[in-house]
């Protein structure tokens, strides 16, 4: 049992104390007694300890976190939140309002027979030994506080299954909506998504604010990735620019899988994605691809692991940053290769865009390499504007707000044009133009 119990935020305290860990089957409550426990000895995180040397959790601690106003849950119709659908794809939406599904705004069209989208509440229910099989297997409490708060915490999110050998035609979209209020509120979302032997399938969990209000969105998704079998994951952070998000991805690979997974932060107050990628058989491509567009004092922070534990797999990781005003991004990015990994070929790169002398990157790029025959790469860069490139544009008459937007949208769209999936690009598009003055326009006439 735990050796010692640290002082945690009041807020979490109450939400912690108010909690029946006993409540459901008894392999889930003994999960959320040993989840609870955990986050107690952790506590939240400080710089002292080297994966937050560079993010200060000290605003969320004094978050007075409150009960959510039901009320608002149930005003949220397919009307508020058709601004956040993909308008050309076809998709299958599952919609959850501060934490919980919302049936009303949920639409599935066009899943192949077999396909499995559902709220993973009712899963729980339902089919609880299929969920024992996967929960807390990639994402496990032990892995941060945060993983350890949700797993105590969680009530609802996404379940996801495709079946061997299918494919689902539809993009499956996550939409998590958080409606604000005028006190904090917290939300633990839970998503576990399982392709199996073959499957295939394309998935955006996005995450959204209605409106200007502070509260913490703090989700875990566990991704189980079967032999042959490909994921295009898309994560997308376009919260209130008042709120804090802190997310974990934890991605099980299996021989000869693909998965892509682009993660696009612009929205919140402080961001911090954690992404942990074990690859762990043979044949095994992987791909990361990153952007954080951050403005006035936004704090965006990526960290990234990608585990080769076999041999003959690839990862590729390309993550990028555009900050100005007085933001501040951070990029912690290890590649661990394994004694039996040999023939394993990983690069890793890092590059920032600073609009403005205030704005702050930190980067660390991390190799821990124990094979012997490996192609291992990694690089960063932080920097400004090219003023060459920007005398060039100045000189043939363009504006100079105009030509900065223009150089930063080039400087984007190596990681952009990535997506593969026309109306989720735009979109990813579309967020970026809300963070440059004048870029929409750009675009436009270019």
């Amino acid at each position: 049992m735990m050796s010692s119990v640290k002082e945690i935020p009041s807020g979490f305290d109450r939400r912690l104390a108010d909690l029946d860990p006993g409540a459901g089957n008894g392999w889930l409550a003994a999960l959320r007694a040993d989840a609870i426990g955990r986050f107690r000895e952790a506590g939240i995180p400080t710089t002292r300890d080297e994966d937050w040397k560079y993010t200060s959790l000290k605003p969320l601690e004094k978050l007075a976190i409150q009960a959510i106003d039901e009320s608002k849950r149930k005003r949220v119709t397919a009307e508020t939140i058709a601004p956040f659908m993909f308008g050309g794809a076809e998709c299958c939406h599952l919609v959850f309002v501060d934490g919980r599904l919302a049936e009303g705004p949920s639409t599935g069209r066009n899943l192949t027979e077999g396909i499995q989208v559902q709220s993973l509440a009712r899963a729980l229910e339902s089919e609880p030994e299929a969920i024992r099989a996967h929960l807390a297997r990639g994402a496990v409490p032990e892995s941060t506080p945060f993983v350890a708060l949700n797993t105590a915490l969680m009530q609802d999110g996404a379940y996801v299954r495709v079946p061997r050998g299918l494919e689902a035609k539809t993009v499956i979209h996550l939409l998590f909506v958080s409606t604000a209020s005028s006190v904090p509120t917290d939300s633990h979302p839970r998503n576990l998504i399982v392709l199996e032997e073959s499957a295939r399938a394309t998935v955006v969990e996005d995450y959204v604010g209605l409106e200007d209000g502070v509260y913490f969105t703090n989700p875990v998704t566990e991704l189980v990735v079967g032999e042959n079998a490909e994921l295009e994951h898309h994560k997308l952070v376009r919260e209130s620019d008042a709120a804090f998000h802190i997310g974990y991805l934890g991605a099980h690979l299996a021989r000869s899988s693909r998965f892509t997974a682009h993660g696009i932060s612009t929205g919140g107050r402080l961001v911090r994605n954690n992404v942990n990628a074990l690859l762990d058989d043979e044949g095994i491509t992987c791909t990361l691809n990153g952007l954080i567009v951050g403005n006035g004092e936004q704090h965006l922070d990526n960290q990234t692991r990608i585990i080769h534990q076999k041999p003959r797999c690839e990862s590729h990781e390309n993550y990028k940053a555009i900050l100005d005003d007085r933001a501040r991004g951070v990029f912690n990015g290890k590649i661990y290769v394994a004694k039996d990994a040999q023939k394993t070929d990983a690069k890793q790169s890092n590059h920032a865009l600073l609009l403005t002398r205030e704005a702050e990157m930190d980067s660390k790029p991390e190799l821990e390499i124990y094979a012997d025959d490996v192609k291992c790469t990694h690089g960063a860069t932080v920097g400004r504007l090219d003023r060459d490139a920007l005398f060039y544009l100045r000189s043939r008459g363009m504006e100079k707000t105009a030509a900065e937007n223009l150089l930063t949208l080039a400087f984007a769209s190596d990681v952009v044009k990535r997506i593969g999936v026309e109306p989720i690009r735009r979109a990813v598009e579309a967020m970026l133009y809300a963070k440059l003055p004048q870029a929409k326009e750009i675009r436009e006439s270019s």
